[in-house]
């Protein structure tokens, strides 16, 4: 009978002491895996130290040197990406981005006001829409004559260039279109200064006439 007792102690006190051991050894893991959740692009957490001085920490600190890399690459495109959006909703001129199926991607402050029309009101429709001209532009161009049509259905002349987006692949032996950027200025000013100078020389040229 004492024989059986002991061994029931046994497999009990085996059994707690396992739990127990398990508990201590998952605890740091736990601890590493909970800090990783807590860490992200947005906020850097160290997962160092865990408290166990062994391949864990190790691999801890392996960790917090690759995700601190991460966050740091993270911040410098968020700054590059905040900067090329400053300069480009700063433009005086409007601008156009298209896929490469001539759905609109994004457009700036200029293009907005210029169009009468909200940002969303633009995304995602074809960009011939907002022209008089209604061809499909191709390749590369520089200082073509288009007419914008305003939301009202106001005509209004531009001078418009674009860009076609290029998508290489890693050998670079081949590329493929993934879009086009479109630059427009507003040229009404200078439609109106043409038609005053022609009106002027022709007034010239009656008075000529006139004077023999």
């Amino acid at each position: 009978l004492y024989i059986i007792w002991g061994l029931l102690f046994f497999i009990i006190f085996s059994v707690i002491l396992a739990v127990w051991i398990g508990g201590e050894i998952s605890k740091p893991i736990l601890v590493l895996c909970e800090k990783i959740k807590n860490s992200s692009e947005e906020t850097f957490k160290s997962c160092s130290p865990v408290g166990t001085n062994d391949e864990l920490e190790e691999l801890a600190l392996a960790f917090d040197s690759q995700a601190r890399k991460v966050f740091e690459r993270s911040l410098e495109l968020r700054m590059e990406k905040d900067y090329a959006e400053a300069i480009v909703y700063s433009m005086g001129d409007a601008l156009i981005v298209s896929d490469a199926q001539g759905y609109i991607l994004t457009v700036n402050a200029a293009t907005t006001m210029l169009l009468g029309c909200g940002k969303d009101e633009l995304i995602g429709k074809r960009y011939e829409s907002v022209f008089v001209e209604k061809e499909k532009e191709k390749g590369s161009f520089k200082n073509v004559e288009r007419t914008f049509l305003t939301k009202e259905g106001k005509e209004i002349p531009i001078l418009l260039s674009g860009s076609v987006l290029h998508n290489y692949s890693q050998d670079l032996n081949s590329t493929k279109a993934m879009g086009l950027v479109m630059v427009a200025k507003d040229i009404r000013e200078r439609k109106i200064m043409d038609t005053k100078l022609r009106h002027a020389q022709k007034m010239e040229s009656v008075g000529e006439l006139a004077a023999g």
